[in-house]
């Protein structure tokens, strides 16, 4: 809980210096458009990195015990969601700090969660199987994680991107799904067009990491 509370808030107070003092970053309560991006990024990158891994860290366990493998899944990201929950609360409570003010919209919250959390199970099951066969996925995954941060308005309102480049609005789904959360946490708004074409996706994206799961993970002990 410690970590999972720490790991974010010092890479805000990083990203911020950077951002805010070296570039001049003058967007009002940047710091909160950055948090607020931040935190669900990093619950996308943390549940896909280990999920790539689960099958081959867990290799002792697939081999002793009969089980739906995707259990391990289910379980890596609830505890990742878990750590998410203390950094929403930091969030809450320092806006309340420093005067945001809160509506009943952030009881929509749990809708982008599911969302994140569907597309994290699979992008993480596709990649999984995929690093049975291929190693190296984990650097590529590296390179594409590192280009999904700085297209993904994590820093800077999604207008900024899809303004000069509007089809990363289609290949990122999550310029829709972090500026919906602002949207939410920071300006009492409701949903926004665009997180209906990110919910497609995250199904999308699911039910071809369970196909391809339930088709390749029998390998699974042959490969690790």
């Amino acid at each position: 809980m410690f970590w999972a509370l720490l790991t974010p808030l010092f890479r805000l107070a990083v990203y911020y210096f950077v951002l805010s003092l070296l570039l001049g970053a003058r967007e009002e309560n940047f710091a909160f458009l950055l948090f607020s991006g931040l935190i669900i990024w990093m619950v996308f990158a943390e549940s896909t990195n280990k999920g790539m891994r689960l099958l081959r860290s867990k290799r002792y366990l697939i081999s002793s015990i009969q089980f739906n493998k995707i259990d391990l899944f289910i379980a890596s990201n609830l505890t990742i969601f878990t750590g998410f929950v203390f950094n929403f609360l930091a969030y809450m409570a320092a806006a309340l700090l420093y005067g945001i003010p809160f509506s009943f919209t952030i009881l929509y919250m749990p809708i982008i969660l599911i969302i994140v959390f569907v597309l994290s199970m699979g992008v993480g099951m596709i990649l999984s199987i995929i690093n049975l066969y291929i190693k190296d996925i984990q650097h590529l995954w590296s390179m594409i994680l590192l280009f999904g941060f700085w297209t993904s308005g994590v820093f800077a309102r999604t207008e900024l991107f899809t303004a000069k480049f509007p089809e990363l609005g289609y290949i990122n789904p999550f310029l829709g799904i972090i500026d919906n959360a602002r949207q939410i946490m920071m300006y009492g708004s409701s949903f926004k067009s665009t997180l209906i074409y990110s919910a497609l996706y995250a199904v999308v994206v699911f039910l071809i990491g369970l196909f391809v799961f339930k088709r390749h993970a029998h390998l699974a002990l042959e490969k690790i």
